[in-house]
Order: C-alpha cells, then structure tokens, then sequence
C-alpha cells in the first residue's frame, strides 16, 4: 500500500472510530491526513468506498497484532486459543490501544441503513469466527473435550462476548469490563476441555 492512501486510510480509521461513519467528512479525513481532495479521491470515489476500505484496513491491522502476538507461537491449539484471549485482556488494558472495534461502531451505526457497510462489517466478522472456529476444532481433535461443543457456534459466542463487552466498556468508560469478559471466557473455553484451575 502507499504512503497516501495509507495516510488517508489510518486517517479515515481514526475518525470513524472517533465519531461513527455519518459524521465523518470527507474533508476531515483530508485535513487529518494532511492531503488534499484530489489525493482523496485518486484513491476513492465515494465516502463510502473509503468506509468499505477502512474496515478492511483496520480488520487487516488486527490480524496483524495478532499475527505479531507470542501466542501464535504456540504449537498447541487449544494453547492458542487461552492465549489469544489473555492477549485481548492485555490489548484492553493497555492504554495505548483503542478501547473500541470500528467493525462492531460501524454495525451498530449502519446496519439498518447503509447495507452495503453492513456487509463489509458482517464479512470480517465471520473470517474472525472462521479463524477462531478452525482452532477450537483443532483442540478438539488433540484434546478430546469434556463437553462436546460446535465450534463455529463456540467461535460466535466468543466474538459477541468480546463485541458486547466493548460495547459495556464504552459506556462505562472503563476498559475493565473486557478484561474480565475475556479472563470469564478463557474459564469457559478451559470448562469445554474439563481444565480445573481452581
């Protein structure tokens, strides 16, 4: 990707996580990136091309975090999985990290009204279960469970979990929330394989 349309996508993210999607200008996204119109619309037609873009950059930008974690280090899947949970902890805790998901912003903002961002956000939504999904059923195959679960269901139980508490999080407007959620979770997860920690 260029630097431009780097900048103005960071730009666009950074807005939108801000303020929403309807109140985010073109214009604004220029001035946040320090371009001009005609940079802005070399690289996008619309607004909503660039929303649609925005969420895949900053869909992109999460994989990346987690692609980066020790985490993904980790020979076992069911590892993996308790892994990718504290790491969602400590990414919450961490000041330095946004405290919200411009997928899930942007569906509770457009999902009645703009179905073509609707889709976009619905689209990255289920690559993450399908990610999640895939591990879970590969701890299921070396670790057979205490419980027998489905893991695309599991998988979607864990991405409404993690999108609700940003959201609790975000009204309250205290991070702490989702560490919790996510530590609950991990209980849940270990419960599925019969793992006691108490």
């Amino acid at each position: 990707m260029g630097e431009t349309k780097r900048r103005l996508l960071d730009a666009a993210t950074h807005l939108m996580l801000r303020q929403g999607f309807t109140a985010t200008t073109v214009d604004q996204v220029c001035c946040e990136a320090g371009l001009t119109k005609g940079s802005f619309f070399h690289y996008f037609k619309t607004k909503e091309q660039i929303g649609e873009a925005a969420i895949d950059h900053f869909s992109c930008c999460q994989r990346d975090a987690h692609g980066a974690a020790e985490y993904n280090k980790l020979e076992d899947p069911l590892d993996r999985i308790l892994g990718m949970l504290d790491f969602l902890a400590s990414m919450a805790g961490d000041p330095k990290n946004p405290k919200a998901c411009l997928v899930g912003n942007l569906t509770q903002e457009l999902a009645q009204t703009n179905p073509t961002l609707r889709s976009c956000c619905e689209a990255s939504f289920n690559r993450w279960i399908t990610g999640i999904a895939t591990l879970l059923g590969a701890a299921k195959e070396k670790h057979p469970p205490a419980t027998d679960f489905d893991p695309d269901s599991v998988a979607t139980l864990m991405l409404s979990l993690i999108q609700g508490s940003l959201l609790v999080a975000k009204a309250r407007q205290n991070p702490d929330v989702v560490v919790q959620n996510a530590k609950h979770c991990r209980t849940y997860i270990e419960s599925l394989f019969g793992i006691n920690n108490s």
